[in-house]
């Protein structure tokens, strides 16, 4: 701060200036009284920045500074009571504090600082004393829960120590605070009796159970909320819970959200945990169906069907199998209707992205992913993460035509099985890159009509796949993916020189096909290599 006096009328005036956040405020005081909030100013300043820096001695020294200029300063009481406590003056900070309240009744900062003083000199019904009087002014102040539970736990009172333990949690799971969140929980653990059944049934039930927090969250879920559900989901899974509750109810709120890809991989997972859990595979037979993946869906409807069964629930058995009976006479039906035009299929498209369609894709009849469908694109790629989760072995780098007609090159792999809407290409070479595209690799002997919410593939005429075969942007022309992944790989990834040597072979050989010459190539290799 800056202080200028002057004078006016044989009275002294002064401006004074603060900067607060890089904001400079003016005020007009008379001299006196300008230099003397300067000065307070000033003093708490420094005491501030000495407590932070560990000067613990010298915080006290200029909050006293403070107090001797103005002795209503609480914030000034409260500061110079967490220093002497700091210093070990446990009673002195008790002092400071009761005089912050005298100040401001309302300051639950030192009742906090005053219920912990206490809690130190072992006066734990006053310490618990100070924590109601808080949380009666702020029922969310989740350190109050803290340190009230740790009292109680001090008296001996473990079935209230958990209940506000259970109470801080569950706010720090609001606050998306993970560590202190994980801290009450596990203070909960160390609580929680051997065995339950042996508690005094008068006694409220206060144990913890990670359902308690599950079925906060997919509450919110129930009242149509269900973003803020799956984001407490997504936090209690860093917690830890591991448990197929968490990933069953996380994929109920995906489905509902018609996220059915991300729904499938939860209750994948909730399966993984727990095999038999019949409502997993009921959901996601339904979300498979949402996607198009009606055969599998079947399959889940049964096995769903099954368990119920077996566990006497005959309400859900019959909704299983009356699920299973419509699909399959949906399959049915469809089978029917494509008996005259089998060569058309059409997938729907979910959303576009600068006008580019979205669309959902299977991946070794498992994995499900959102890619866009890009007609000028060369190769299907995948990003890295996609590749990661479909264990994809690189086996070169290559290059590619993207969308835009830029020549780029991309590491190169293999996936199983890629499949839309009932069109399913296998052992298909992928690129791994940025953005995942759907690419003419995969859809080149289709011709593509794109319409308003739905994607047209119908299968091109012999003629026309012919015609095609003459002018693809492929450089290398309609030559299988496998034996493009077995010479990429016979010359460690270098497709300069796999386009070298057919070419070379082409000069020698004139007039073969272009699978010929692919396959001759890789003849002579594994021979010189002593293959055969």
């Amino acid at each position: 701060c800056a202080v200028t006096i002057f004078r006016r009328r044989s009275r002294e005036y002064a401006f004074i200036s603060f900067d607060y956040n890089n904001h400079i405020l003016l005020y007009l005081f008379t001299a006196g009284t300008a230099v003397s909030l300067a000065m307070e100013q000033e003093f708490y300043n420094r005491g501030i920045d000495k407590f932070r820096q560990g000067d613990i001695s010298g915080a006290i020294h200029e909050f006293n500074r403070v107090l001797r200029i103005n002795p209503q300063f609480g914030d000034a009481y409260y500061q110079r009571g967490l220093a002497k406590f700091d210093s070990q003056d446990i009673q002195g900070a008790i002092e400071d504090y009761d005089r912050a309240l005298q100040i401001d009744p309302n300051n639950i900062e030192a009742y906090f600082g005053r219920s912990l003083a206490r809690l130190a000199l072992g006066n734990i019904e006053a310490a618990i004393a100070d924590a109601d009087r808080l949380l009666k002014i702020n029922p969310n102040y989740a350190p109050g829960y803290n340190l009230r539970a740790t009292a109680c736990r001090k008296l001996g009172n473990i079935q209230a120590a958990i209940a506000n333990y259970k109470k801080a949690a569950e706010i720090y799971l609001e606050q998306k605070d993970v560590a202190k969140c994980r801290q009450c929980l596990d203070n909960i653990r160390q609580l929680q009796p051997p065995n339950p059944a042996n508690q005094n049934p008068n006694h409220t039930n206060t144990q913890f159970n990670a359902e308690d927090f599950i079925e906060r969250a997919y509450q919110k879920g129930i009242s149509g909320q269900y973003g803020a559900a799956i984001e407490d989901f997504d936090w209690l899974l860093q917690l830890n819970y591991q448990d197929d509750r968490l990933y069953y109810k996380r994929g109920l709120m995906h489905s509902k959200l018609g996220y059915h890809l991300r729904a499938i991989d939860d209750f994948d997972r909730a399966l993984s945990i727990k095999p038999n859990l019949a409502e997993a595979y009921y959901h996601r037979g339904i979300a498979r169906t949402g996607f198009g993946d009606k055969f599998n869906a079947i399959a889940d409807f049964e096995l769903a069907a099954n368990l119920f069964q077996k566990r006497g629930d005959s309400a859900n058995y019959q909704k299983a199998l009356d699920e299973k009976i419509k699909t399959e006479t949906y399959l049915t039906k469809a089978k029917e209707t494509l008996k005259a035009k089998t060569d058309l299929f059409q997938v729907k498209i979910k959303r576009r992205e600068g006008g580019t369609p979205v669309i959902d894709v299977l991946f070794n009849n498992r994995h499900a992913f959102e890619m866009l469908l890009d007609t000028g694109a060369s190769h299907t790629t995948i990003t890295p993460q996609m590749a990661a989760t479909l264990n994809v072995v690189t086996v070169g780098i290559e290059r590619a035509v993207i969308a835009n007609g830029q020549l780029i090159e991309s590491l190169m792999g293999n996936v199983g099985s890629i499949a839309v809407g009932g069109i399913v290409v296998h052992n298909l070479l992928i690129a791994i890159g940025a953005i995942p595209l759907l690419g003419q690799n995969f859809f080149g002997n289709y011709d593509l009509t794109i319409k308003q919410d739905v994607i047209e593939f119908r299968v091109r005429s012999k003629t026309q796949a012919s015609t095609s075969e003459k002018f693809t942007e492929n450089p290398r022309g309609k030559v299988s993916n496998e034996l493009q992944s077995k010479l990429l790989t016979l010359v460690g990834g270098n497709w300069a020189t796999a386009e070298r040597l057919i070419e070379q072979e082409k000069q020698k050989n004139p007039g073969k096909s272009e699978n010929w010459y692919w396959e001759k190539v890789i003849y002579d290799l594994e021979r010189d290599r002593g293959v055969y």
